[in-house]
């Protein structure tokens, strides 16, 4: 009898050991629950973790302190179910003012208690979320490329026609102004078509000379029709000096911090503070500045607004930290901006006030050169008298390209068919001197159209223009035996200078 005895003993501490392992090294939270009060009996350590309390605090805690959204609803099933019961996600309030979302089961014990099982899938969340924004932009980058070429058409098109019109006009003319502004804001919708693209496009960009205080323009004519009345924009900048750079990262960069920088301000109205010069660095305020030695680009990024709090400013540019309510930020804005920063070889600063604003300091290395001034006078358009045939679906397009072509001398055959273009070279192919055409025809592509003019007659020289093509490169243009790749829309000067270039190699 006493054997028996004994033996029941050792087979429940054998028991209650298994369940001490499993209960303590269960990758999964364990909680032990009251199922009338919902308060807290126990806890494994991934448990702990998970709420980010000791075992001692969270005794002394209920579920509608730890997990308060639907805790009423949930302890009710919980106090008269006699199953297993899944509640899905659940979020846990950690005492650092974090949330971690989890996958929760209850396992009922006794009348007394409850288990339950939870599965933290914070991160699994974060990881679907950043899929999604990448299938979002993935989605945007074909919607750009689609449009692409048909904008670039229109712009071509006002571009084109208000530098035919500057040409006629003597200097002193009323209407130059308003022309030379039409112009303007042409160039300025050019270069945001071409930013546009570069960031939808998934390869590196080549880094060139940026000028910034030009990104700052252009990311302030975007962000001002955003930005409501009551918040008012200051800039001051002092340089027109460059930074070497991928010009739609470093548009980003901009964009993110202003952006964040005004919904700080979003409800209480404020000023939004930029500047930008330059600083030589070195001793000491290059070790505060966290940079080597040498001569920067700093911008400086400021607001009036709510202020970070001390707790959170270590942690703004992780991934994922946010402390925006759910669906107005994914937490990867100022993770991206520290990114490029980083990759630009400069380095990103951060000082805050709890409801005295924001400033970020982004350090930039100049180039070599970055305060050179270009003043290189425009070049005389140069002609010549050789017989062209211009293909393009495109009619006001073919005007302007005719107009400028025949100004300097061209005899300028159009066509706005691919196939009738075709057919006429067949039927005469040694009528013409040089081939330009649209990439992108309906019936006939332009590359279509290179490789069947180039079957007839080897030597021809062609041009292709393309608005936009994700189907052509300059390499692959070459590999045709096309001898100039253009990209709409493209100025007077530079159409004529490549199909001088074209015809004299």
């Amino acid at each position: 009898m006493v054997t028996n005895i004994q033996d029941r003993e050792q087979r429940l501490k054998d028991s209650e050991q298994r369940y001490r392992m499993l209960f303590e090294r269960s990758n999964d939270g364990i909680f032990v629950i009251d199922r009338q009060t919902g308060q807290y009996l126990d806890a494994n350590g991934a448990g702990l973790r998970l709420a980010g309390r000791s075992l001692a605090e969270l005794q002394n805690l209920t579920t509608f302190d730890v997990t308060p959204e639907g805790a009423r609803e949930r302890l009710d099933i919980m106090a008269h179910s006699n199953r297993t019961k899944s509640f899905g996600q659940v979020a846990y309030h950690r005492p650092d003012g974090t949330r971690r979302i989890a996958l929760q089961t209850t396992l009922p014990v006794d009348r007394k208690t409850i288990i339950g099982m939870v599965r933290d899938i914070t991160d699994e969340l974060a990881m679907e979320d950043q899929l999604r924004q990448g299938q979002k932009m993935e989605a945007i980058g074909t919607l750009a490329g689609g449009i692409a070429h048909d904008f670039n058409n229109i712009l071509a098109a006002i571009l084109g026609y208000s530098e035919l019109v500057l040409a006629e006009l003597p200097p002193d003319d009323s209407i130059r102004n308003k022309i030379e502004a039409i112009y303007s804001s042409g160039e300025r919708a050019r270069e945001l078509v071409a930013q546009i693209l570069a960031f939808s496009r998934k390869d590196e960009q080549v880094r060139a000379p940026i000028e910034m205080h030009l990104l700052i323009k252009d990311a302030l004519l975007l962000l001002r029709p955003a930005i409501p009345a009551t918040i008012d924009i200051q800039s001051v900048i002092t340089t027109k000096c460059q930074v070497l750079g991928d010009p739609t990262r470093l548009h980003q960069i901009i964009m993110n911090l202003c952006t964040n920088a005004y919904q700080a301000m979003f409800k209480t109205g404020g000023t939004l503070k930029i500047y930008l010069d330059t600083i030589n660095l070195s001793g000491n305020e290059a070790l505060l500045a966290q940079v080597p030695e040498g001569d920067y680009s700093r911008l400086v990024i400021a607001d009036s607004g709510i202020g970070i709090p001390p707790e959170n400013l270590e942690r703004i540019f992780d991934p994922y930290f946010t402390t925006k309510e759910k669906g107005k930020g994914t937490g990867l804005g100022l993770a991206a901006v520290h990114g490029i920063v980083q990759s630009h070889d400069g380095n990103i600063l951060v000082d805050s006030q709890a409801g005295k604003g924001t400033r970020f300091t982004v350090y930039l290395p100049l180039t070599g050169d970055s305060c050179r001034i270009d003043n290189t006078p425009d070049q005389e358009m140069i002609g010549g008298q050789e017989r062209i045939l211009m293909v393009d679906d495109e009619q006001d397009i073919l005007n302007i390209q005719k107009a400028i072509l025949e100004k300097i001398g061209y005899a300028v055959t159009a066509e706005s068919d691919g196939e009738k273009a075709l057919a006429l070279f067949a039927d005469q192919p040694d009528a013409f001197d040089l081939i330009v055409a649209d990439m992108t025809m309906p019936h006939m592509s332009g590359d279509k159209l290179a490789a069947d003019l180039l079957a007839i007659r080897p030597d021809i020289p062609i041009i292709l223009c393309t608005g936009y093509s994700e189907l052509m490169s300059e390499e692959k243009a070459a590999t045709l035996g096309v001898k100039g790749l253009l990209t709409k829309p493209v100025s007077v000067r530079d159409f004529a200078r490549v199909v001088r270039t074209v015809l004299d190699n």
